[in-house]
């Protein structure tokens, strides 16, 4: 029966989750999504011009206005969720690994990669959500900008976080 158990440990400290690279994951995860909704955000836009053009009824006009405006702000609130609830998520997780405090300096390595990566994604959803055409729309998404300007510092807060949990879980077998 013990032999069975420390198989199932070993085991499952072979599949570990809610490890630092899981940020890594989160940045490429907030990149698309934020992405795609600006896109869907100018669609649902463009949509609404078109409706408005061929149809002059003053309530449907009303009707759509509202429409996008709550979608814009679903959209917006959804992505702040996401990020939130992803970053809890990752640091709960990584309190039931056990790690060694020897690895602190290659989470401290990966933290330094983690904040290029998300610098780097920062700057690529600038240069998407500056387009002309989009200009106007990410605008309409407050939150998401502010998370993306931001996205070196929220995603670093996430990573010291997840380091924190990683190294306060030292206890017991490895």
């Amino acid at each position: 029966m013990k032999k069975s158990l420390k198989y199932f440990r070993t085991r499952k400290a072979k599949n570990k989750k809610g490890n630092i690279t899981d940020v890594l994951y989160l940045v490429g995860f907030l990149l698309i999504v934020g992405i795609g909704l600006l896109v869907a955000s100018f669609t649902l836009s463009q949509v609404k011009t078109a409706l408005n053009s061929t149809n002059t009824d003053n309530t449907t006009a009303e009707y759509l206005e509202q429409s996008e405006s709550k979608f814009n702000s679903s959209f917006d609130n959804m992505f702040l969720m996401i990020y939130v609830i992803s970053s809890i998520t990752i640091v709960i997780s990584a309190l039931f690994i056990r790690s060694s405090p020897i690895f602190v300096i290659i989470f401290i390595l990966a933290l330094l990669v983690i904040l290029f990566v998300s610098f780097a994604g920062s700057k690529i959803f600038e240069v998407v959500a500056e387009q002309d055409f989009l200009n106007t729309t990410i605008t309409q998404l407050p939150k998401t900008n502010y998370i993306m300007d931001n996205m070196i510092i929220f995603l670093g807060i996430t990573a010291v976080l997840t380091i924190i949990a990683l190294v306060i879980n030292t206890g017991g077998e490895y």
